[in-house]
């Protein structure tokens, strides 16, 4: 199975409802053009997705009526909330540009309302008019940008596509269910972004079989739980039941993360940078004669550069020299901090006031030179109960550390910066949290999460010096670092 083939399986797994609205859809129509085009064109395609296992909604927008008709249905603000709400609860919308008026305005705002709820939406703009892209542009702006076929909202995860209904409304009609799927496929760039939607996707299937297995008459319990002790027995519940859902889950199912779709010859080309990029990992090529390669390397990744071990060293620079080539050497590099950044902080915090834990990073609000961080090592238990907890202090990094650490130092990259962790005992500091509202005091601003393993990792370094903790990172990003471990 190749990457794409993977990624349309993938598709119809994840994106498993459509909401489709139109002010064309007219089940009660009395016309017989209208209800031709309700059965033979809304109806025929909404059975197409029904044949494939997809909900598709039809929903209709009622027209706008003048305002002497005494036409009922005629609130068209009342309609536009409806359709606003609907459209938040469907994996994929089917709009039409022109809702109820000759102007888009009702769908512009049905998307802008999509854009402010900051989710991961898909909509796929269907409409007659022959300018939709120029008009389009027109009332969005700078505000997308494209990716091959698609419109990709750049605060956030709203993806659009245009195109015309008439390829779809003809006698030869085009599927248009296998028009949306296949373009889909190809809607996410990133790996990362595919892994995530196979895992969506496997929860949804298991969820029904997961939460019949939970078990019963567990209330008594947990009353009496909340009622002994002063932990927070929520969070106990919460953790039981992410351990739950990833061993439902299953490991060895997922097909993204497997070796196969890591080779080169099932790799999307996104551009000729990345087509050859595994083929030139090889630690026989060696291009340390290349000065100009090397200071360049070093200027961009210090730790890169002065890598011991050769293997490694050479295989970076076959990349960096030959395939990439010299101007895209700090994409590269910013590809690898980017990765870095993601599997050592948690992606998506829920909320940036989350009360203290172990992992929790902080920021005092007032801007000092150089920038200071803590990040709390205490044990979650001590979180919950006690009034001062342990912190390790870490200052923005400069170029001399970075080029050449002290011992026991540890580095991460935080909010798209470096800091420096040095093991010195005035580095780990007790603050006192507020036990009611299980704050830090006023003055410091909650920036972000450490994964477990990087809590471990700067907690252990410093307790003690000769102790390697095994983090389970990805090769190229351990060796990159190799200075610090």
């Amino acid at each position: 199975m190749t990457t794409i083939e993977l990624r349309r399986g993938l598709t119809k797994k994840y994106w498993r409802s459509v909401l489709w609205i139109d002010d064309e859809i007219k089940p009660a129509a009395v016309e017989e053009a209208s209800q031709f085009r309700y059965l033979n064109f809304f109806i025929r395609i909404a059975n197409e997705f029904a044949q494939n296992g997809i909900i598709c909604h039809l929903k209709e927008f009622q027209q706008v009526a003048a305002a002497d008709d005494g036409d009922p249905y005629s609130d068209v603000n009342s309609e536009l909330t409806i359709c606003q709400e609907l459209s938040k609860q469907a994996d994929i919308l089917i709009l039409d540009w022109q809702l109820g008026s000759t102007e888009p305005t009702h769908a512009v705002e049905i998307i802008n309302e999509l854009i402010k709820d900051h989710g991961n939406r898909i909509i796929i703009v269907l409409s007659k008019e022959e300018g939709l892209s120029d008009s389009f542009s027109r009332i969005f702006g700078q505000d997308f940008n494209r990716e091959e076929e698609w419109l990709h909202h750049k605060n956030g995860g709203i993806y659009v596509l245009l195109l015309s209904k008439v390829p779809f409304q003809n006698e030869s009609a085009i599927n248009l269910y296998e028009t949306i799927y296949t373009k889909l496929s190809q809607v996410y760039p990133d790996y990362l972004h595919w892994t995530a939607i196979e895992i969506a996707g496997r929860i949804k299937s298991h969820t029904h079989s997961w939460l019949a297995n939970l078990p019963m008459n567990t209330d008594l319990a947990i009353l009496g739980e909340a009622l002994h002790n002063d932990e927070n027995v929520g969070v106990t519940i919460l953790e039981n039941l992410f351990e739950d859902l990833k061993e439902s889950a299953g490991f060895s199912d997922f097909k993204t993360t497997e070796d196969s779709h890591l080779t080169k010859e099932n790799w999307i080309d996104r551009n000729s940078a990345f087509t050859s990029l595994s083929s030139e990992l090889d630690p026989k090529r060696q291009i340390a004669t290349n000065a100009s390669a090397i200071e360049a390397i070093e200027k961009v990744h210090p730790l890169i550069a002065t890598e011991k071990e050769e293997k490694i060293r050479s295989k970076v620079k076959a990349i960096l020299k030959n395939e990439l080539g010299l101007s895209t050497i700090s994409e590269f590099i910013k590809s690898i901090c980017n990765f870095g950044a993601f599997c050592e902080v948690i992606s998506n915090p829920q909320n940036n006031q989350l009360p203290v834990r172990r992992g929790s990073v902080f920021r005092k609000k007032e801007g000092v030179e150089p920038e200071f961080v803590w990040v709390c090592i205490s044990q979650s238990c001590d979180c919950a109960r006690e009034k001062n907890l342990l912190f390790l202090k870490g200052v923005e990094a400069n170029d001399s550390q970075i080029s050449d650490p002290p011992h026991g130092s540890t580095f991460l990259q935080l909010s798209q910066k470096k800091y420096i962790f040095i093991s010195k005992p005035e580095n780990l500091i007790s603050l006192q949290i507020d036990r009611i509202t299980t704050h830090l005091p006023n003055g410091f601003d909650h920036i972000n999460v450490l994964r477990e393993v990087m809590v471990a990792k700067l907690s252990s370094r410093y307790w003690s010096f000769s102790t390697r903790v095994g983090i389970d990172q990805p090769l190229l990003l351990r060796s990159s670092r190799g200075r610090e471990l």
